[in-house]
C-alpha cells in the first residue's frame, strides 16, 4: 500500500491476481483505512474505530493462515513458504511503529508467499 497525495491508501500490483488474492488485497486496503482513521488525530486513538480495526484485523489474519497461505504452500508443490522479506515486521512490530509514527515499509505478501495466482 502506498499513501496517495489525499493520504488514502493505493496498492501497487505487479501481477494479475487471481480471485483470493484480490480480495485479500482490497481488505488490506479497507484496514489501512480504518488504522489511518484510529490514529488521525495526534495524541489521540479513536477507540472505537481501533476496535473495528482490530476485528478486521484478527479476521483477516485468521483468512490469511486458513485460505491463503496453505493454498500458497499446495501451489509450490507443498514446498515450505519463504519467510517475509527483511523490514516486513511482525503485526506487533508495525503496531508499534503506527503507534509512534513511523512510517511502515513495504511488504508485498502475495508476492514472498508466490500466492500471485490464487
Amino acid at each position: 500500500m502506498e499513501p496517495t497525495a489525499s493520504g488514502s491508501p493505493t496498492t501497487t500490483l505487479h501481477h494479475a491476481p487471481g480471485p483470493v488474492s484480490w480480495f485479500l488485497v482490497v481488505d488490506h486496503v479497507r484496514l489501512d483505512a480504518l488504522l489511518q482513521r484510529a490514529g488521525a488525530q495526534p495524541g489521540a486513538i479513536d477507540h472505537a474505530t481501533y476496535a473495528e480495526f482490530r476485528a478486521g484485523l484478527l479476521k483477516h489474519i485468521g483468512m490469511e493462515e486458513k485460505i491463503l497461505l496453505p493454498a500458497a504452500q499446495r501451489a509450490r508443490g507443498d514446498e515450505p513458504l519463504r519467510p517475509p522479506p527483511p523490514g516486513c515486521g511482525s503485526i506487533q512490530e508495525r503496531l508499534r511503529r503506527f503507534r509512534e509514527g513511523v512510517p511502515r515499509p513495504p511488504c508485498n505478501k502475495v508476492q514472498w508467499t508466490g500466492a500471485s495466482a490464487l
